[in-house]
């Protein structure tokens, strides 16, 4: 044999033990498409615009990699040195609409669920990772894919997402009983006492009889027993607060505010100036963009002092925020994002409140945007903190807030912008 062919004997059979090396070394994970679709499988190579996986049985798949999950996409820019186009202007998408929710994997307990040291009993519809406990007249069917096409979302999106849900689920309650809805207020003002949350415990003593949404926390040994989340969310559905469907606006506005803050979870206070505007910014951009209008007022009270009771909306017309914003924009408005981060629930405008859902709906509009949100909302969960706007500005590839407003501020005069 000579020489040259030898040496191309030898170099394909490095190629083929490297590859077969990487194939065997790569660890066995979940892969996701944004169909929602999961496969196990351990990384091979990459191929142009694909990755090929291995499958535990030892066959083979190829899937393109625009397809696959945020999470996907960072591990094959670590583990294959894949690069993320932070410029990418590629939309992001709404995989919670593409998902395929397999509503057969919904089971009715047939038991109920009681709450300790209260005469509360909900039927119980378990999902891959909620619980759905209602009373009265209520189904739980639509809120629990409502709820499971919002966590598809988040975790496609998100790449530490899915790991919070690794043994928990989160506990979803609605009711359509005045009477539950009063008694679950005084179970968690009573768990507040307990606490010693006492100016939370007065917040909620005020604003829950006129709440159709609030969240709330169940005691330990319960939420040990029943391996769920502390931290649930209570929807009291009326006419005006829960449409027939899947897709709701209250309740995807509500939903998608409790999967963020389970995401966020090291942020404890909503009195962190800037959690305000980031995380209800995202369950209005959440509930315009996946049902088209805008119906959730924001409810807060003063503490201790008086009775008083605010409530904040956007725009009456619901459908057309981002055409009242454009004008608004014309005129000379400059909404900033310190501007955003000093709001409260008791004073805030419906301007600010207008762009807030700006400003996630930027955040979130194109592939390469969405890669800076995640790492956005990473670092609000690993650092228990808001990032000040310059940082903030800096994920976003800018050197200053200046730049980064004028680039938002743009994009809000553009047809994207709906």
């Amino acid at each position: 044999m000579k020489n040259s062919s030898v040496f191309r004997f030898l170099l394909a059979l490095l190629l083929s033990a490297v590859a077969l090396h990487t194939a065997w070394s790569a660890e066995l994970r979940i892969w996701t498409d944004v169909k929602g679709r999961t496969l196990e499988a351990r990384f091979v190579r990459v191929v142009d615009e694909e990755v090929e996986l291995q499958l535990k049985d030892g066959k083979t798949a190829e899937v393109k990699i625009s397809t696959l999950s945020s999470a996907d996409q960072e591990y094959l820019e670590e583990y294959a040195n894949v690069e993320t186009d932070v410029n990418d202007p590629t939309p992001a998408g709404e995989p919670e609409k593409d998902a395929r929710i397999d509503t057969k994997l919904f089971k009715k307990w047939e038991s109920d669920l009681v709450l300790n040291d209260s005469e509360l009993v909900f039927e119980v519809l378990e999902t891959p990772n909620f619980l759905i406990l209602t009373t009265g007249s209520v189904r739980g069917k639509d809120t629990a894919e409502n709820a499971e096409r919002l966590w598809h979302g988040m975790s496609f999106q998100h790449p530490t997402f899915r790991s919070k849900f690794e043994e928990k689920k989160l506990a979803i309650v609605v009711t359509d009983e005045p009477e539950v809805w009063s008694e679950l207020g005084q179970y968690y003002r009573n768990r507040l006492r307990e606490m010693e949350e006492f100016e939370a415990e007065d917040q909620i003593s005020k604003t829950w009889p006129v709440s159709t949404s609030a969240g709330f926390v169940f005691e330990g040994p319960l939420a040990e027993r029943y391996n769920i989340f502390p931290n649930a969310t209570a929807i009291h559905a009326t006419d005006r607060s829960l449409e027939r469907g899947v897709w709701s606006p209250f309740r995807t506005h509500i939903l998608s505010e409790a999967l963020l803050r389970v995401q966020i979870g090291g942020i404890v206070s909503f009195g962190s100036e800037g959690l305000l505007a980031l995380s209800k910014g995202h369950a209005y951009y959440k509930e315009v963009s996946l049902c088209g209008t805008s119906v959730t007022q924001l409810i807060s009270a003063d503490s201790f002092d008086s009775d008083e009771v605010f409530q904040r909306g956007g725009f009456d017309d619901g459908r057309n925020w981002s055409k009242i914003a454009k004008t608004l924009l014309r005129k000379g408005a400059k909404p900033d994002m310190g501007n955003l981060y000093a709001a409260r629930r008791d004073n805030i405008s419906a301007e600010q409140i207008v762009f807030i859902y700006g400003l996630s709906a930027f955040m979130q509009s194109t592939k390469g945007r969405l890669a800076g949100y995640a790492k956005l909302v990473e670092r609000m969960d690993t650092s228990a903190t808001v990032p000040e706007p310059l940082e903030v500005a800096r994920i976003f590839g800018h050197e200053s807030t200046e730049e980064f407003h004028q680039e938002w501020h743009e994009w809000m005069k553009t047809s994207d912008f709906r």
